[in-house]
């Protein structure tokens, strides 16, 4: 240590002993609030709103999977954010002992919900890019009941590659030894470079996909419209496109949310392994890293809280339920405002 301040193993900088780092905090004890109530009514409104007997298919479970982890990963945070927020005052024993017990289940739940999100949309991807290209062959396939094993399947493996996390955290805490044992260590420093590796592949895979998607999109689209014009009289062809275009255009929009909110922390989960040994190929300051990092994760938070929001803005039968929930209150509040003009009015006149 000099002037203060953690050299790492790569001999750079690493965080000052003095650093700030609840200022930094001070950002998302403002934010998340506002994340969690856009994810909450979004998406119990996302999932309320597939229950519809008219999206009883493949794009219903796939949603409904994805609405479900977003909650998850969002309601997750709901203790940590309640430590933040009380981190300048005295805690109870009973929650300090509970936040004890809970950091290790909470950093498991949460990259449980993450994965699961992510890989039903890329499987959801795989399927509308199937079906544009083989729209005959994937109906056997496109089915309900082979959606939901698709989605058990993937919760699955996403609860049993998390393990880690779980014995990494409890099993110090189970043989009252602040060591880790070599074995843990070896698993520990493999399934950090998985978790990055996964992450690479979920965004390579993801973008792949959909770029290939919308390329066929675009061509079906052509066809498409010579089809109109040749047969401009056709109106069940016109309503058929357009109902074959709606889960493709909240598929492309979730896709789109995901790319902005998690391509800057792949670029810094890459930067932090160069700056690490074998590599130290980096020089990642504690400044930056540590700034970049809070700052990331919170923007990473939005990509699981304001689907609704994309939803809304491609998908009209999204916006019906809270236009016609504006409408009920702002009628209501007319009414109101209405009947104490009236009874001020006849008030004064007396």
């Amino acid at each position: 240590m000099a002037d203060g301040t953690e050299i790492n193993a790569c001999n750079n900088s690493g965080v000052p002993v003095d650093f700030p780092i609840k200022s930094f905090q001070y950002l998302k004890l403002v934010v998340y609030p506002f994340l969690l109530a856009i994810c909450t009514v979004g998406n119990v409104t996302v999932i309320t709103f597939l229950r519809n007997k008219k999206w009883h298919n493949t794009v219903s479970y796939y949603l409904t999977a994805i609405a479900i982890a977003d909650l998850i990963s969002l309601w997750v945070e709901f203790p940590i954010y309640v430590l933040n927020a009380y981190m300048d005052n005295p805690i109870s024993v009973s929650f300090e002992y509970f936040m004890f017990g809970y950091l290790g289940l909470y950093s498991w739940i949460l990259d449980v919900a993450t994965n699961i999100s992510d890989w039903v949309l890329i499987v959801f991807s795989i399927e509308r890019l199937a079906s544009v290209i083989f729209p005959i062959g994937m109906l056997k396939y496109a089915v309900p009941r082979q959606a939901l094993r698709t989605i058990l399947v993937i919760a699955f493996l996403a609860i049993t590659l998390s393990v880690n996390l779980l014995v990494r955290y409890y099993y110090p805490i189970a043989h009252m030894d602040a060591g880790v044992p070599a074995w843990l260590a070896d698993w520990t420093s493999v399934h950090n470079v998985a978790q990055t590796v996964n992450m690479l592949l979920k965004f390579v895979l993801l973008f792949c996909v959909n770029c290939t998607l919308i390329v066929f999109l675009q061509r079906r689209r052509a066809l498409s419209r010579q089809d109109l014009f040749e047969n401009s009289n056709n109106q069940t062809s016109v309503i058929q496109v357009k109902s074959r275009s709606r889960p493709n255009a909240l598929l492309l929009a979730s896709s789109l949310l995901y790319f902005i909110t998690t391509f800057p922390l792949i670029v810094l989960s890459i930067l932090t392994i160069l700056s690490l040994p074998p590599y130290c190929s980096y020089a990642l300051s504690g400044y930056s890293g540590t700034i970049l990092l809070s700052t990331l994760n919170l923007l990473q938070m939005c990509n699981y809280s304001l689907n609704i929001v994309v939803y809304c803005l491609v998908s009209q039968r999204f916006r019906l339920p809270f236009l016609s929930c504006y409408s009920k209150v702002s009628h209501s509040l007319s009414s109101s405002f209405r009947s104490n003009s009236n009874g001020t009015s006849k008030s004064d006149s007396k």
